[in-house]
């Protein structure tokens, strides 16, 4: 069987999350997480995310700039109405429902599955040695 990091947006329960925004009208979009599906590449952890904040570049912009192009793909397709367009995704893409949904007015219908939580509630619930993903947690 294979896992959610090697089929991706394939898997099943982000195809039942898709299908329903589109029985309500609404194109999806629900990219694939780095490691995940046609990412799923050695070097692409998004955990060394933590590299760039070190060389001073945040690894946010690598997110939002995926997000976007994304966003920009469905807005831009003369099969999608602009006006139906939803953002959806779970754990980290949640995350990014989250983000892109708060920056980008194109997004008028937002369905995050979870994907936050504060520096402050990780660390009381998890002590320091696990707070996460480096992402949600920008320098």
């Amino acid at each position: 069987m294979a896992t959610w990091a090697q089929v991706g947006k394939a898997i099943e329960f982000k195809q039942k999350r898709c299908i329903e925004y589109a029985r309500h009208g609404i194109a999806a979009l629900s990219l694939d997480w780095f490691l995940h599906g046609e990412l799923n590449a050695k070097g692409n952890d998004h955990s060394f995310g933590a590299h760039l904040d070190l060389a001073g570049a945040n690894v946010l912009g690598i997110f939002y700039l995926e997000m976007r192009r994304g966003l920009d793909y469905l807005y831009n397709n003369p099969n999608v109405d602009r006006n139906r367009i939803g953002v959806t995704g779970l754990s980290g893409g949640g995350w990014q429902t989250i983000v892109l949904s708060s920056l980008d007015e194109r997004v008028r219908a937002a369905n995050p599955v979870a994907g936050f939580s504060s520096l402050r509630s990780k660390i009381e619930a998890n002590g320091y040695s696990e707070v996460g993903d480096i992402e949600q947690l920008p320098a």
